[in-house]
């Protein structure tokens, strides 16, 4: 499981160029275009490539999310017990790391939930139980599949590691 989320971080920290095969040498991207065949120059990167965190809005206790805004979504520091709701635009095989934070002071530690078309498990079931150490992060992974008929869509997990320091 720690191997499978390692893969997991390592997908979702590197640079995604969609529909393309990408090929990094010397700092330097070369991208093969799937239209002309051919091999076309890139970017050179001067620095680290990162990816865009964003920060769920915690307004209510029903977080709605859009997958389309990024690939790593933060919930917290808890201060009440949520539920992640189904994701809007999601596209088939995308994969996505929540960082849940609990609180980091007081003495409560809060749960977080997911609806049903998150699958934990082979029963699937939303059996995601958030760590209660107060002040730790929990990271957890999944992958969007789509029925080739469109009208079912699952988020299975692939990964979770529970009660790590914040940062």
């Amino acid at each position: 499981m720690k191997k499978l989320f390692l893969l997991l971080l390592a997908v979702i920290a590197t640079p995604i160029f969609a529909q393309s095969l990408t090929n990094r040498v010397n700092n330097q991207v070369w991208r093969f275009d799937e239209n002309s065949r051919s091999i076309n120059d890139g970017h050179t990167y001067t620095k680290v490539q990162t990816r865009r965190v964003f920060v769920l809005d915690v307004g209510s206790t029903k977080v709605t999310n859009d997958w389309s805004q990024a690939n790593i979504f933060q919930l917290g520091p808890l201060t009440t017990n949520y539920e992640i709701r189904t994701p809007d635009n999601p596209v088939d095989g995308q994969l996505v790391l929540y960082r849940i934070k609990q609180a980091t002071n007081g003495t409560t530690a809060f749960n977080v939930t997911f609806t049903n078309s998150f699958k934990f498990a082979t029963s699937g079931t939303t059996n995601y139980i958030t760590s209660t150490t107060i002040s730790n992060m929990d990271l957890v992974g999944f992958q969007c599949f789509i029925k080739s008929n469109g009208a079912t869509t699952n988020f299975n997990v692939i990964g979770k590691q529970m009660g790590l320091p914040q940062f």
